[in-house]
C-alpha cells in the first residue's frame, strides 16, 4: 500500500483566523470604549471591561498568529506507510509507531469530538522514551485519561473522522492481520 499523509485544514484553520480577528476586534473596542460600556449592574466597572478586552487581545491575538501560521504553512500531521504510523513531531522520538506496536484503536467521544485511541504495547515505554517535558506531561496526562498516550483527532485535518477511522482500520489490517479492528 502506498504511504498516505494527512494535513492540516486550512479550511478550518481560516474560520478560527476569522473567529480570533473578531475577538481581537471586540477586545480592542473594550479597551479603548471601557468608560462607556456598561456591563451588568453590579459589573459595571470600568476595570473589568478594560481587563476584558486585554484579556481578549492577548489571548486570542496569540491564537491569531498561530492560525496565520496554520493557514500558510501546508503541515503534515501523521503519516501511514509499511512502517506504522509516523506522528510528525519535532525533535520527539516517539514520533513512529510501529504496526507491531499497536495493539488496537478505541474511539472516544467527548462533547461531540470523536477521538481515536491508538493502543500500544507498554505505554510507559513511549513514555519514558519522551525527551521533551512538555510532550512528556503531554503523555502521562493522555495516559492517566484515556490508558494510552496516544489518540488521534480529525477536527484539524483535511479527513473527516469517518475517514480517518477508515484508514487506520485499512492500514492496521492490511500491515498486522489477524488483530482487533477499531472498535
Amino acid at each position: 500500500m502506498e504511504r498516505i499523509e494527512f494535513y492540516t485544514s486550512k479550511k478550518k484553520s481560516l474560520l478560527l483566523l476569522i473567529g480570533c480577528i473578531l475577538f481581537v476586534i471586540g477586545g480592542v473596542w473594550l479597551i479603548l470604549n471601557a468608560e462607556d460600556v456598561k456591563l451588568y449592574h453590579r459589573y459595571s466597572n470600568p476595570i473589568i471591561a478594560f481587563s476584558a478586552g486585554v484579556a481578549s487581545l492577548l489571548f486570542f491575538g496569540y491564537a491569531m498568529i498561530v492560525s496565520i501560521k496554520k493557514v500558510v504553512q501546508n503541515k503534515i500531521v501523521f503519516t501511514l506507510d509499511h512502517l506504522g504510523l509516523h506522528l510528525n513531531n519535532t525533535n520527539s522520538k516517539t514520533d513512529l509507531i510501529k504496526w507491531d506496536m499497536i495493539t488496537h484503536f478505541e474511539e472516544v467521544s467527548i462533547h461531540n469530538t470523536t477521538i481515536m485511541i491508538i493502543r500500544v504495547k507498554n505505554p510507559e515505554f513511549w513514555i519514558e522514551k519522551e525527551t521533551s517535558v512538555m510532550r512528556k506531561k503531554m503523555l502521562i496526562y493522555n495516559n492517566d485519561v484515556f490508558k494510552s498516550p496516544f489518540s488521534l483527532s480529525a477536527a484539524s485535518l483535511t479527513i473527516s473522522h469517518h475517514e480517518l477511522k477508515n484508514k487506520l482500520n485499512i492500514y492496521f489490517n492490511f500491515y498486522k492481520p489477524n488483530v482487533d479492528k477499531i472498535s
